[in-house]
Protein backbone atom coordinates (compact mmCIF):
# COMPACT_ATOMS: atom_id res chain seq x y z
CA UNK A 1 0.00 0.00 0.00
CA UNK A 2 1.41 3.39 -0.97
CA UNK A 3 2.06 5.99 1.69
CA UNK A 4 -0.71 8.29 0.37
CA UNK A 5 -3.20 5.42 0.48
CA UNK A 6 -2.09 4.58 4.01
CA UNK A 7 -2.56 8.22 5.04
CA UNK A 8 -5.97 8.37 3.36
CA UNK A 9 -7.05 5.20 5.19
CA UNK A 10 -5.75 6.64 8.47
CA UNK A 11 -7.75 9.85 7.97
CA UNK A 12 -10.90 8.04 6.84
CA UNK A 13 -10.81 5.69 9.84
CA UNK A 14 -10.05 8.71 12.05
CA UNK A 15 -13.10 10.57 10.76
CA UNK A 16 -15.30 7.52 11.34
CA UNK A 17 -13.84 6.79 14.79
CA UNK A 18 -14.07 10.37 16.07
CA UNK A 19 -17.57 10.74 14.60
CA UNK A 20 -18.92 7.57 16.21
CA UNK A 21 -17.04 7.76 19.52
CA UNK A 22 -17.83 11.47 19.84
CA UNK A 23 -21.51 10.86 19.15
CA UNK A 24 -21.66 8.10 21.74
CA UNK A 25 -19.69 10.16 24.26
CA UNK A 26 -22.54 12.68 24.25
CA UNK A 27 -24.37 10.19 26.47
CA UNK A 28 -21.50 8.97 28.70
CA UNK A 29 -22.09 11.49 31.49
CA UNK A 30 -25.75 10.53 31.83
CA UNK A 31 -24.98 6.82 31.53
CA UNK A 32 -22.38 7.16 34.32
CA UNK A 33 -24.99 8.50 36.73
CA UNK A 34 -23.52 12.02 36.41
CA UNK A 35 -20.06 10.96 37.60
CA UNK A 36 -17.88 14.07 37.95
CA UNK A 37 -14.78 12.37 36.50
CA UNK A 38 -16.75 11.40 33.39
CA UNK A 39 -18.03 15.00 33.24
CA UNK A 40 -14.45 16.24 33.00
CA UNK A 41 -13.81 14.24 29.83
CA UNK A 42 -17.25 14.24 28.22
CA UNK A 43 -20.09 16.79 27.89
CA UNK A 44 -21.96 17.26 31.16
CA UNK A 45 -24.54 19.73 29.81
CA UNK A 46 -25.83 21.08 26.52
CA UNK A 47 -23.55 24.12 26.20
CA UNK A 48 -21.57 24.65 23.02
CA UNK A 49 -18.33 24.69 24.99
CA UNK A 50 -19.07 21.37 26.68
CA UNK A 51 -19.80 19.87 23.28
CA UNK A 52 -16.27 20.62 22.12
CA UNK A 53 -15.34 17.63 24.29
CA UNK A 54 -17.10 15.46 21.69
CA UNK A 55 -14.17 16.11 19.36
CA UNK A 56 -11.27 16.48 21.82
CA UNK A 57 -11.19 13.18 23.71
CA UNK A 58 -11.86 10.85 20.74
CA UNK A 59 -9.19 12.70 18.75
CA UNK A 60 -6.67 12.30 21.58
CA UNK A 61 -7.36 8.57 21.72
CA UNK A 62 -7.18 8.11 17.95
CA UNK A 63 -3.94 10.00 17.48
CA UNK A 64 -2.29 8.24 20.42
CA UNK A 65 -2.92 4.86 18.80
CA UNK A 66 -2.19 6.26 15.34
CA UNK A 67 1.44 6.77 16.28
CA UNK A 68 2.06 3.11 15.41
CA UNK A 69 0.25 3.37 12.06
CA UNK A 70 1.55 6.60 10.52
CA UNK A 71 5.18 7.61 10.49
CA UNK A 72 5.39 11.22 9.37
CA UNK A 73 7.44 14.18 10.55
CA UNK A 74 4.21 16.20 10.21
CA UNK A 75 2.26 13.90 12.54
CA UNK A 76 2.21 16.18 15.60
CA UNK A 77 1.28 19.23 13.52
CA UNK A 78 -1.57 17.34 11.86
CA UNK A 79 -2.73 16.19 15.30
CA UNK A 80 -2.77 19.80 16.49
CA UNK A 81 -4.81 20.82 13.44
CA UNK A 82 -7.36 18.03 13.93
CA UNK A 83 -7.83 19.25 17.51
CA UNK A 84 -7.97 22.92 16.52
CA UNK A 85 -10.37 22.87 13.55
CA UNK A 86 -13.45 21.64 15.48
CA UNK A 87 -12.63 24.07 18.31
CA UNK A 88 -12.96 26.88 15.78
CA UNK A 89 -15.69 25.59 13.45
CA UNK A 90 -18.25 24.28 15.95
CA UNK A 91 -18.63 27.56 17.89
CA UNK A 92 -18.31 29.62 14.69
CA UNK A 93 -21.13 27.73 12.98
CA UNK A 94 -23.29 27.71 16.12
CA UNK A 95 -22.95 31.39 16.97
CA UNK A 96 -23.25 32.48 13.34
CA UNK A 97 -26.49 30.70 12.58
CA UNK A 98 -28.05 31.43 15.99
CA UNK A 99 -27.38 35.13 15.41
CA UNK A 100 -29.96 34.84 12.63
CA UNK A 101 -32.32 32.19 14.00
CA UNK A 102 -32.21 33.37 17.64
CA UNK A 103 -32.39 29.73 18.80
CA UNK A 104 -30.44 26.51 18.21
CA UNK A 105 -31.51 24.01 15.56
CA UNK A 106 -30.55 20.45 16.49
CA UNK A 107 -29.86 19.19 12.95
CA UNK A 108 -27.50 22.11 12.27
CA UNK A 109 -25.69 21.45 15.56
CA UNK A 110 -25.26 17.79 14.64
CA UNK A 111 -24.13 18.62 11.10
CA UNK A 112 -21.65 21.20 12.38
CA UNK A 113 -19.98 18.47 14.46
CA UNK A 114 -19.63 16.10 11.51
CA UNK A 115 -18.59 18.85 9.10
CA UNK A 116 -15.90 20.11 11.47
CA UNK A 117 -14.51 16.59 11.96
CA UNK A 118 -14.56 16.00 8.19
CA UNK A 119 -12.74 19.28 7.47
CA UNK A 120 -10.22 18.53 10.21
CA UNK A 121 -9.32 15.11 8.77
CA UNK A 122 -9.29 16.46 5.21
CA UNK A 123 -6.71 19.05 6.25
CA UNK A 124 -4.90 16.35 8.24
CA UNK A 125 -4.60 14.28 5.05
CA UNK A 126 -3.14 17.23 3.16
CA UNK A 127 -0.63 17.98 5.95
CA UNK A 128 0.48 14.36 6.26
CA UNK A 129 1.04 14.20 2.48
CA UNK A 130 3.24 17.33 2.48
CA UNK A 131 6.98 17.13 2.62
CA UNK A 132 8.24 17.68 6.19
CA UNK A 133 7.25 21.08 7.54
CA UNK A 134 10.30 21.31 9.81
Amino acid sequence: MSNKNKIMLFCLIGFIFVSIFGTLSHFFYGWSGNNKLVGILFPANESTWEHLKLAIFPTLIYFFFGLTFIKSPNYLFSFFIVLLIPMILIPFIFYTYTAFTKSPILIIDILSYFISIFVAFLICYKILCFKPLS
